[in-house]
């Protein structure tokens, strides 16, 4: 790739589902770019015996890994937690001098064409302050009638996402945490600007963090995009498909294989990418009412956005909430 000076290295913080972190790497290998990147992994040390052979499988695995610029490892020796364990790897990409980074957990599978996505993203959008991130996914939506290959959205994905140094540090200073979901959520002005552009789902996904003092980054960042006109750019065909609704992870819960529309996702299947796109940084109106759609929490208008909040203040569970909260 042209104007490309350094390669963003690939984060993965792991633990024990080996069969989904093999699935990645082998992924991420068929990268052409792969050659010019570096893997950076944290093989987190099990909690409990349970998680041992799936931790063995994979600390087994990794000095057999080739096809990329370096693999860097961590092994811990005690558990640490996906946080602590992250951490330690964007300390580490951060000692090397790396001005930009690609994150993903250990469930995701990759298009071939993905690393050259992503560099060539953080390269074109790493001085305009509006853009937040390049993400590799995209909803498994109906994306007829839209023919470039990329769009921007306030939207934000943790499925395969890379960040310049500089914003990922002031997001996680200012965004990344629970003051912001109060900033948010007491702030009149803040939750309705989330609820008629988004839809009541996002605040009230706010209010239930915010309660439970848990931090998402999917919610926090695309909060953040829609009440500060922020953007992050998005594949117009996912370059990634997430296989982690199976049980084995803390997040996605257990789906059966039958209905999981996200390990079935059709996925880029080209090798190169398509360098020649040139986007204004806005939102097109045609994708945000898709990826709405797609969500269920269809842009309500002012309405049925105050119908929405009257019957979600007067349930019993939002009065428990509001009753918590102070509200």
């Amino acid at each position: 790739m042209e104007n490309i000076n350094k390669f963003a290295p690939v984060i993965i913080p792991t633990l024990n589902r080996y069969d989904h972190f093999h699935r990645l790497v082998e992924s991420l290998s068929k990268s052409p770019e792969a050659k010019e990147t570096e893997l950076v992994i944290g093989l987190d040390y099990p909690p409990s015996e349970k998680y041992m052979d799936g931790f063995c499988k994979i600390r087994d695995y990794i000095p057999t890994i080739t096809g990329f610029r370096k693999v860097t490892v961590f092994v811990a020796e005690k558990n640490l937690g996906p946080s602590k364990n992250t951490k330690i790897l964007r300390d580490y990409v951060d000692k090397q001098g790396y001005d930009c980074s690609i994150f993903t957990e250990d469930d995701n599978e990759f298009s071939p064409n993905f690393l050259a996505y992503m560099n060539w993203g953080l390269e074109k959008y790493k001085d305009n302050k509006d853009v937040m991130a390049v993400v590799g996914y995209n909803y498994p939506m109906d994306m007829t009638g839209y023919d470039e290959p990329y769009f921007f959205t306030h939207e934000f994905s943790s499925w395969g996402y890379g960040q310049w140094k500089d914003k990922y540090d002031f997001l996680c200073e200012n965004v990344y945490n629970i003051k912001f979901a109060k900033k948010l959520i007491f702030n009149p002005y803040r939750a309705l600007k989330i609820i008629f552009s988004r839809g009541f789902y996002l605040y009230y996904a706010l209010v239930l963090c915010y309660k439970n003092k848990r931090v998402y980054s999917d919610y926090f960042f695309t909060a953040y995009g829609y009440v500060y006109k922020k953007y992050c750019l998005f594949p117009t065909i996912s370059k990634v498909r997430n296989l982690g609704h199976d049980g084995s992870g803390i997040h996605c819960g257990n789906i059966k294989i039958e209905d999981d529309v996200f390990a079935a996702q059709v996925i880029d299947t080209n090798h190169h990418c398509d360098y020649q796109a040139s986007l204004d940084v806005r939102i097109n109106k045609k994708i945000s009412k898709k990826i709405n759609c797609f969500l269920d929490y269809n842009t309500p208008g002012i309405w049925k956005s105050l119908k929405r909040m009257i019957v979600f203040l007067i349930s019993k569970k939002s009065s428990l909430i509001c009753k918590r909260l102070h509200l």
